[in-house]
């Protein structure tokens, strides 16, 4: 079975401000909806504090 997938990376974007996680006044309907019929990571570990080289 083959699966679709779609990795949104957004950058300079906290957790904060997605919508639907309940922790904001902040609208984001599209990432809600994609975030209700998907996965949703809130946790991470990166190897390295800084951005770029997380990537």
């Amino acid at each position: 079975m083959a699966y679709n997938i779609v990795l949104i990376v957004s950058d300079q974007q906290r957790v904060e401000t997605l919508g639907h996680l309940g922790r904001t006044p902040c609208k984001t309907p599209n990432l809600d909806r994609l975030a209700a019929s998907g996965v949703s990571f809130t946790q991470c570990v990166t190897p390295s504090p800084l951005y770029a080289p997380a990537r």
